[in-house]
């Protein structure tokens, strides 16, 4: 009895914390922060394609939008954002409030796999409330911070699947999958690491039996053929125009994203300026800042600093102590966080780049809280906790809703300056996008 109630009072408190943290995502979330410039393109699609059915080039199925700068910019958020603004209309409300409820879902779907040891539940649900990139990401919309909490969504259904083994949980983590590799081109060479390394650990160690990794292939390659396509048009074949297969389209794209990858001084220097990339990208985690006001407060990072220990710790250990279905959805992660290691070599290392590392990173932090938990008892446990909670108050009391903060500012894209179209702004938009890139199309 006194176990049970213990559980309840457990319960409760998690409930509390999520609903704390629910109403701090929401704490002025029209205003703060203000609507940074990819994110107003971004609020323009949305408009155009509820208006028109159409972007704002006048592509209707696109499998990416053009973007501000003609560099592209991903489509998967703007179709959850769509129902929400055709149903309550647009406003900064209606189009971040998708964002707030992804990140949502995918915590509390980590939070609910886990329960099955309260404790781990707690662990994971401790670093997600304190992580100041989840924190972040969830109020605003970058298309790039999307992709991997679609990431994270599909790992957590994978590891229903093999609880459950119902074929609809399959479909949808092959669906989640799909949409972190249509979310960010800078993972289009981790995402199909990760899948074929965990095809393979699923075959090696009899978890999945070969008719369903034949299915879950066969199911991701469908959805993911259009992109597929247009990843060789793009970056083999060098043609940016505008493109149609049956009936997906294809944007002008003056820019293919080259600019995320490190530039190669020759070939004698290939190794040592991939080895300086790496130098740097870790240099980035432990001070906790990538320089750039948008993606992060300085000192605080994607995750605390100090938390990159409680990573290692869930990365490297091994307790006997997790139910099989629990250690399997680790191994997950652990190749996911394996899988992106080759990019921490090539890809420019800021925390948005390096956005797919940073839900490896709060995922194993979750399970190295655990252990700390299991191995040095709950006072220790407790300690950390507090310590957590105090330092994510100071970021967001101190440096996040602070007056001076980039966050707050107005930068001249904020929002007092952003004007929500109207439906005859919206099509004379797309008219004379459409006039460019007829008038002066591009094939490299």
């Amino acid at each position: 009895m006194k176990s049970i109630s213990r559980k309840h009072l457990v319960f409760v408190f998690m409930l509390f914390l999520v609903l704390l943290y629910i109403s701090l995502l929401c704490y002025k979330i029209t205003t703060v922060p203000n609507v940074f410039v990819d994110e107003r393109t971004y609020m323009q699609e949305v408009q155009s394609l509820v208006y028109t059915g159409k972007d704002l080039n006048g592509l209707s199925f696109p499998v990416y939008f053009k973007g501000l700068f003609g560099n592209g910019q991903s489509v998967p958020y703007a179709l959850m954002a769509v129902p929400f603004v055709k149903i309550f209309g647009f406003s900064t409300l209606t189009f971040r409030l998708p964002m707030i409820l992804l990140n949502l879902s995918n915590i509390l779907l980590v939070v609910s796999y886990t329960i099955k040891k309260q404790n781990l539940s707690l662990s994971m649900l401790m670093v997600f409330l304190t992580s100041p990139w989840i924190f972040i990401s969830s109020r605003w919309v970058l298309d790039c911070n999307v992709a991997p909490i679609f990431f994270s969504i599909s790992l957590v259904l994978l590891a229903f699947y093999i609880d459950l083994r119902k074929k609809y949980l399959l479909f949808l983590f092959c669906l989640m999958f799909a949409a972190s590799v249509y979310g960010y081109i800078a993972g289009w060479l981790f995402l199909p690491l990760f899948f074929v390394a965990v095809s393979a650990y699923f075959y090696r160690n009899k978890i999945l039996v070969l008719k369903e990794l034949a299915l879950m292939w066969v199911i991701s390659l469908v959805l993911l053929f259009p992109l597929i396509l247009f990843a060789f048009r793009l970056l083999v074949f060098k043609n940016s125009s505008v493109g149609h297969f049956l009936f997906i389209s294809y944007p002008v794209m003056q820019m293919q994203r080259g600019e995320s990858l490190i530039t190669y001084h020759g070939l004698l220097h290939l190794f040592p300026d991939m080895l300086n990339n790496f130098m740097v990208g870790v240099s980035v985690y432990l001070r906790g800042s990538d320089s750039l006001p948008w993606n992060s407060v300085p000192g605080f990072g994607a995750v605390f600093p100090p938390v990159l220990l409680l990573s290692l710790i869930g990365l490297v250990s091994n307790k006997s102590n997790l139910s099989e279905g629990l250690l399997t959805y680790k191994n997950i992660i652990r190749i996911a966080f394996f899988t992106y290691i080759p990019s921490l070599f090539i890809v420019i290392p800021t925390l948005n780049h390096w956005n797919f590392l940073n839900i490896a990173l709060v995922l194993l932090a979750g399970f190295g809280s655990y252990e700390l938990y299991t191995s040095l008892g709950a006072k220790v446990f407790t300690i950390i906790f507090v310590i957590l909670i105090a330092v994510f108050s100071m970021f967001v009391s101190q440096y996040y809703f602070n007056n001076d903060s980039y966050f707050v500012k107005e930068w001249g894209n904020g929002h007092k300056y952003y004007q929500p179209m109207s439906k005859k702004e919206t099509k004379k938009l797309q008219k004379d996008n459409i006039e460019k890139w007829l008038k002066q199309p591009i094939n490299r």
